[in-house]
């Protein structure tokens, strides 16, 4: 059996008491497109962040929440909605 989520809105919803309590955090390329694949889907109530060492494809996630990672360090440079 085949696993077709693409067309479908899974609507995952958190309940209210959880709410800002369960963070989900995507890292590297295929971490933000997992990320936003969540947020089109309707899932909600989730904070939904991305990590990343490239600004180019952090600027293309679709969360509001994303971190540049220092690839030379291994810190993060600083967080930007």
């Amino acid at each position: 059996m085949e696993n077709n989520l693409k067309n479908r809105n899974i609507g995952i919803e958190v309940p209210e008491i959880l709410k800002g309590m369960v963070k989900v955090v995507g890292v590297g390329d295929r971490g933000i497109k997992i990320i936003s694949q969540l947020f089109l889907q309707g899932c909600r109530g989730l904070d939904l962040i991305t990590c990343y060492a490239y600004i180019d494809s952090l600027k293309s996630s679709t969360v509001s929440t994303k971190i540049l990672l220092d690839m030379n360090v291994g810190l993060v440079s600083f967080v930007f909605s």
